[in-house]
Order: C-alpha cells, then sequence, then structure tokens
C-alpha cells in the first residue's frame, strides 16, 4: 500500500501540511509498505496551483511508484481545495517524460533552452494537471 507523510523539519510550520515558509514548498514522504521510497515536493505558485516534483530513491524507480503515487496525493490535494498541477520535465528526461505519459498530466507549453539537465543545455518541458474540486 502507498501512504504519504508530511516531512517535518526544524524550518517547517504546521498549514494542513508542513511548509518550508522561505521556498513556500510542501515536503511529502513516499513509503510503500512502511518503507520510503522517495519524496513529493510541491513548491507554491499560487494558492490554487503549485508546481510538482516527484523524487523517487533509485532502488525503487523503474517499478511503477511515481505512477502509483500520484492518486493519494491527488486524493489530499483535493481536500486542500489545490486547483492545479504543474510539472517542469526536461525535454532530454525520457523516464520523467514516460512517468507523465501514464497519467492525466498534459503538455501545456516549453520553454527553449530553459534547463540544464545532465550538463547540457536543453528545453524546458511544462505539462499541467487540473485537479478539480
Amino acid at each position: 500500500m502507498i501512504s504519504l507523510s508530511i516531512i517535518q523539519t526544524d524550518r517547517s510550520k504546521e498549514l494542513q501540511m508542513a511548509t518550508d515558509p522561505k521556498q513556500r514548498s510542501v515536503w511529502l514522504e513516499i513509503f510503500k509498505d512502511e518503507i520510503s521510497i522517495g519524496v513529493f515536493q510541491l513548491q507554491e505558485i499560487t494558492k490554487i496551483t503549485f508546481n510538482i516534483h516527484i523524487h523517487i530513491f533509485e532502488e525503487y524507480q523503474k517499478k511503477g511508484f511515481a505512477f502509483k503515487c500520484l492518486d493519494p496525493l491527488l486524493t489530499r490535494l483535493k481536500h486542500l481545495k489545490i486547483k492545479k498541477l504543474m510539472c517542469t520535465v526536461s525535454k532530454n528526461n525520457r523516464v520523467m517524460r514516460r512517468v507523465l505519459s501514464r497519467t492525466p498530466f498534459k503538455l501545456c507549453g516549453s520553454i527553449k533552452d530553459g534547463i540544464i539537465w545532465n550538463d547540457e543545455l536543453t528545453d524546458l518541458l511544462i505539462f499541467e494537471l487540473n485537479i478539480g474540486n
């Protein structure tokens, strides 16, 4: 079973989830059967839109966890009245692009030469997901 838990740090405060007030980020640890397999970082863009980064630890990558853990996250975000997620990915990051293709995220734009990824200047792809409410 996949579950999520707030990551508490000495800089965090409670706002229904722990947030980093400096970066306006929320960190949620991802568990599979009580074993930590990764984290979500959610960075507030507006009160209803967040940028998401999914970090699955190397030993758990390519096992479908990034895809499987989105449902519990989306359920939690709906209760917080968050309406939209965006995810930015290097054009050359084939693994994350494949993960996003298996989700309801849709490509909505790009920034030419918008990121240095693996020491290479490349386009930054922007994906969006309407959560609803």
